[in-house]
């Protein structure tokens, strides 16, 4: 990369690097047929698993979804709050 003259050129280099990468996340969504924030979010749960199935494994993934079945439940530190006696 080219050293930059002035801060305005250095910010505007970096501008049309973003514009080109929203263009191409705008391409990318409308091809696979995505054409709203309800599709976008539908889609998450699915992505979720296999983003952490590449990252920690496939034999990792049960546990991900034990530990999602839980997240409704309050922790520990959460009841206790909730009750008023005193943290630790």
């Amino acid at each position: 990369m080219m050293p930059h003259n002035t801060p305005l050129e250095y910010m505007a280099t970096h501008r049309r690097r973003f514009d080109r990468l929203c263009e191409r996340v705008s391409s990318s969504v409308m091809a696979a047929g995505l054409t709203s924030s309800e599709d976008i979010l539908a889609t998450l749960p699915e992505v979720r698993k296999r983003v952490y199935a590449r990252r920690y494994g496939k034999k990792h993934v049960g546990s991900l979804l034990r530990r999602r079945s839980r997240g409704s439940s309050p922790t520990h530190s959460q009841r206790t709050r909730m009750s008023g006696a005193p943290g630790l």
